[in-house]
């Protein structure tokens, strides 16, 4: 299995600390109460300096073309009511719903067997629905955003009102890409020593006042060992080849040593400047050991050490290490691991144990996405074409492996994209059921480019017992 990310000295060990979650608890829980006044101020103060110019765009130009075929009227039978703006002729924003709405928008059979779909202005530009929501609890259900999105003040709008319209209440922003560059003016001298700085987001700090002025949980996606900036200014650094040259993956990409304390501190020290900013949440990606190419070439300042002990070892240790430096600055850290290891432990060369890397963090998401699995996994011909039980399997597993703690801990990347199998709304939603119904309801949706499908996040959103409970019609 490969990252969908690609297309994706001994640190003492830290407990959580109990006033830090409950704040954080609370903070996700008020998000839905803090737009208004904060936003309208803060916008005014941004708009002159070009933070948030350009065309207003439709988040529902953002999604992804759904294959879903026809559509019925009116609310699935036994749902509650719909939110009374979804029932009239006229959207109060909008104007004409006839007018507005987007066939190829609309769920086909309801879900999984419902008998309806949700009435056209639901799927169009509507008002705020945060006095609409049915509450999940504190917990962040997110969208990813490359630095490039995120600095182009159109898109990083209307996904901001996508946010603002859904269930979601998190972004999770690229602060360090793959290939080692810092997204953002950063201050941290190492990086522009290594010319390891790409500016794609021109004001961070203003881009962070307006997402928390709209009560967006911000999370900073920080790729570590994948590092191809630093491994060429800095070769002592690099994973080599047993010529001495710099080891490359199948992408052409080069690595950092995950053993080399000066790595820990590169991507520790960007992570902090990113706390004192304003993030409220640092995840760790590529926290692992390379997996593709010819791995079997690679020199590391240390020995693996028997079972990859090692390994596993020293992933778990910079995590921790990360979250001892941002925990005293009120930041939570979370780690994306590969889906695989949630049901296997056979993996230890990557360095990613499960309950090794969930103890290190806040926050473990494992990137289940179904086209990732062959076939067998789960005793299914093909995962990729059953995203309910797919997922249902891979987080039935992690949390046999987490205990009760699990459901807390576990934020799982959930795939808006389509890869071998054509995924629209129904899929999305099968993901985002499959993990509700295991008592997991925090959730993160990866689209390498950004579009996400506006349908399943508005049906989610405006009848949420409806899109969770499908019973026996559907999965």
């Amino acid at each position: 299995m490969t990252d969908q990310h690609d297309s994706q000295a001994c640190a003492p060990e830290v407990s959580p600390a109990p006033a830090l979650w409950a704040s954080r608890r609370a903070r996700l829980a008020a998000l839905g109460r803090r737009r208004g006044l904060a936003a309208a101020l803060v916008l005014t103060l941004l708009l002159p300096a070009g933070l948030l110019s350009g065309p207003h765009s439709s988040p529902a130009a953002l999604g992804p073309r759904d294959h879903d075929r026809s559509a019925a009227a009116g609310p699935p039978t036994g749902a509650r009511d719909w939110p009374s703006w979804a029932l009239g002729t006229q959207d109060p924003r909008t104007g004409p719903a006839a007018s507005r709405s987007r066939p190829e928008l609309l769920l086909s059979s309801g879900y999984r067997g419902w008998a309806a779909a949700p009435p056209a202005p639901v799927l169009a530009q509507g008002p705020d629905l945060s006095s609409e929501l049915d509450p999940t609890g504190a917990a962040a259900r997110g969208i990813y955003l490359t630095g490039y999105t995120a600095g182009q003040p159109a898109s990083f709008q209307a996904l901001l009102k996508l946010v603002e319209s859904t269930a979601l209440n998190a972004m999770v922003i690229d602060i360090k890409d793959e290939g080692g560059y810092a997204t953002y003016e950063t201050r941290v001298r190492a990086y522009h020593e290594a010319g390891a700085v790409r500016v794609r987001i021109r004001d961070l700090e203003g881009l962070l006042r307006v997402a928390k002025a709209h009560g967006v949980y911000t999370i900073a996606r920080l790729v570590c060992f994948n590092d191809t900036a630093l491994a060429q200014a800095n070769p002592d650094l690099a994973v080599k080849t047993p010529e001495g040259r710099l080891w490359r993956d199948r992408r052409g990409h080069a690595w950092t040593d995950p053993f080399r304390p000066e790595v820990w501190e590169y991507n520790i020290d960007l992570a902090v400047e990113a706390a004192q900013m304003g993030f409220d949440e640092i995840q760790f990606d590529y926290v692992r050991f390379p997996t593709d190419g010819d791995t079997a070439r690679c020199v590391f300042s240390r020995p693996s050490g028997p079972g990859n002990q090692n390994r596993i070892r020293a992933i778990s240790e910079f995590l921790q290490y990360g979250r001892g430096r941002l925990a005293p600055l009120g930041v939570l850290t979370s780690a994306d691991v590969f889906g695989i290891i949630c049901s296997s432990r056979a993996a230890s060369a990557l360095g990613q144990v499960l309950e090794d890397v969930a103890a290190a963090v806040d926050y473990v998401s494992p990137m289940i996405y179904p086209s990732h699995y062959g076939p067998g996994h789960f005793g299914l011909d093909n995962p990729n074409a059953e995203p309910y039980l797919t997922v249902r399997g891979a987080l039935s597993d992690a949390l046999a492996r987490l205990g009760p703690e699990g459901k807390a801990r576990l934020r799982p990347w959930l795939q808006d994209f389509t890869l071998g199998y054509p995924y629209g709304a129904e899929e999305v939603l099968d993901q985002i059921r499959a993990t509700h119904e295991l008592g997991i309801q925090g959730w993160l949706l990866w689209n390498p480019s950004n579009r996400y499908n506006v349908t399943a996040l508005r049906a989610f959103t405006v009848n949420l017992e409806a899109y969770l409970t499908a019973g026996d019609s559907g999965g």
